[in-house]
């Protein structure tokens, strides 16, 4: 996420400069980190599940 907000901080200034190719770059790159944050997190949490469960019915 942090590297995602960075990028976008980039793009916008990028927009501000004028650079419409760097503002492009950086957009991209914003959006590319933001979602594989997202995706890592929800992997994250359906493995935390699948081992509680798992735990849970070997008892």
């Amino acid at each position: 996420m942090l590297l995602g907000a960075l990028c976008a901080v980039g793009a916008f200034f990028a927009v501000r400069s004028g650079s419409w190719l760097w503002a492009g770059i950086a957009g991209v790159l914003a959006v590319w980190f933001v979602v594989d944050a997202v995706r890592s997190y929800g992997w994250n949490e359906n493995r935390k599940r699948l081992a509680a469960e798992k735990q849970a019915a070997a008892r």
